[in-house]
């Protein structure tokens, strides 16, 4: 084994070394300055290629020295392209600027670029810009859930639900990330609506099977939501005063970057309350949630983000006697620092908090009880991207998770002989189990002929809690029969 991994490091040492230019850099709206996810970046005339990672970075090696032209797309911008100068074992830097261009769509059609050029091994991967999201709404409100419903292997269980059923798998088995931050239960009203609110979104990656080494935890699928990072050049907002909720996003520039909020609430609770009274009790519901990121280029290589997400629902019934309320949500921030150690290494670090509880309470006859239930997590990843060649990309990292459950329940009786409160009736349980989670991962893609690509990876992670350790193997094949059918495992 450890000759096999010797031969395999040599091999690539030896491809690295071979005199020909890279190109690397970002790509950009260039009306707000803002990264790209999932753009594609080529080389005309030849089969090299590459997708820009979470950052909207690129890098592509091996690229022949002399005139080349260099080709960029996104849906929904209009087509690049930039002939350039190269000399061997040049690392050229480019930062490419897209236009926006119109769409015009007579029908609501889910859309994903045909990346016949790059090197990619994909399985079961989509990449929905928000453009699209947008497109599909309901009551009145767009909802990421919803459209992404309409995808292959992606059912709902009902007309009123949102959530995602991938493959046979319930809605629990989904990995749900903001900015990297874990989100437990990404609905509101019941599930009836997502959490997201696309005003905040820039991107949208679902991967329904064959994931990648660095996600684990979850059987069915993986949700990568991507928030905006804001204009660069001027401040602008939006409103919008829907059926259902109220939205309003700003952004602008600030120092070297850019920041962004945004929050979305109904107002059904505010209509009740000047509505005449009745005699049956009504309940008292509304949900809100709010997003926030300001991000900061330090120098050429590096930029600092951080973002944050919460979302609450809250509802409150006081009948004849009886009262009963509920307040459950999450919040999550993350701090992210991206560095580009080379024209071919790309590292990232995350340093994540995220928080989901469920809070009941209820009272009859002047006795009364409160349950709440919280999971907190603590995350520290640090990744990074190896471009070792045109045919092969490493990536690898290490996380560290701290996880805190815990359980409170208290009982109260009726006011005490002075009339100054409620008094507990039985000593509350408090209770807190901590568990810390370590895991590692390495991956490797590599393209074995024009028409066979490997992605082969494994994932390791360590359980405190219980002393055990997991170990999950990940290989993926797509074999390209022609430009347009290629077939995957």
């Amino acid at each position: 084994m450890r000759h096999c991994f010797a031969a395999l490091v040599l091999a690539l040492l030896a491809i690295t070394t071979v005199h020909a230019a890279t190109i690397s850099g970002y790509v950009r709206d260039s009306e707000t300055k803002e990264s790209l996810v999932s753009a594609t970046v080529s080389i005309a005339g030849t089969r090299l290629g590459a997708r820009t990672n979470k950052s909207g970075f690129f890098s592509i090696q091996n690229v022949p020295a002399g005139r080349q032209t260099v080709v960029a797309s996104y849906l929904g911008y209009d087509r690049y392209e930039l002939a350039i100068e190269l000399t061997t074992d040049e690392a050229r830097r480019m930062n490419i600027e897209l236009k926006p261009g119109s769409v015009k769509t007579g029908e609501i059609t889910v859309r994903a670029e045909r990346e016949t050029e790059t090197r990619e091994i994909e399985i079961s991967r989509v990449d929905v810009p928000i453009e699209q999201l947008s497109e599909i709404r309901l009551g009145g409100e767009s909802d990421v859930f919803r459209a992404l419903q309409y995808l292959p292997g992606v059912l709902a269980s009902s007309q009123i639900s949102s959530g995602l059923y991938v493959r046979g798998g319930s809605p629990d088995q989904n990995l749900v990330l903001v900015d990297g931050a874990v989100v437990y239960n990404p609905s509101h009203l019941f599930g009836f609506y997502s959490a997201f609110n696309t005003d905040a979104i820039k991107d949208v990656e679902l991967i329904k099977g064959g994931f990648p080494a660095e996600y684990g935890g979850r059987l069915s699928a993986v949700l990568n939501i991507t928030q905006k990072e804001g204009n660069r050049e001027k401040v602008e907002g939006l409103a919008s005063i829907g059926l259902i909720a109220s939205r309003l996003a700003l952004e602008g520039p600030v120092g070297n970057g850019s920041w962004f909020i945004g929050g979305r609430r109904t107002y059904l609770d505010l209509i009740l309350e000047i509505a005449p009274e009745t005699e049956d009790p009504i309940p008292d519901f509304y949900f809100y949630d709010a997003n926030a990121r300001i991000t900061q280029e330090i120098g050429d290589n590096d930029r600092i983000s951080l973002s944050g997400f919460i979302s609450r629902d809250h509802l409150t019934f006081a009948g004849t006697g009886l009262d009963f309320g509920m307040d459950l949500g999450n919040t999550t921030g993350a701090v992210k620092w991206t560095h580009i150690a080379g024209s071919n290494l790309f590292t990232t670090f995350t340093a994540a908090a995220s928080e989901y509880s469920t809070g009941f309470t209820g009272g009859f006859s002047g006795t009364g009880f409160g349950v709440t239930n919280t999971i907190t997590d603590y995350t520290a990843r640090l990744g990074a991207e190896w471009y070792a060649s045109d045919l092969a990309t490493v990536r690898m990292g290490v996380e560290a998770t701290n996880y805190q459950f815990q359980y409170l329940q208290e009982f109260f009786g009726p006011a005490d002989s002075a009339g100054t409160g409620a008094t507990p009736a039985i000593p509350q349980a408090d209770l807190i189990i901590p568990d810390w989670v370590y895991g590692g991962y390495a991956q490797l893609t590599y393209q074995l002929t024009d028409e066979l690509g490997l992605q082969g990876g494994v994932r390791a992670d360590y359980f405190d809690l219980n002393n055990s350790t997991t170990i999950d193997p990940r290989v993926a094949l797509r074999y390209t029969a022609s430009p347009a059918l290629s077939f995957k495992a």
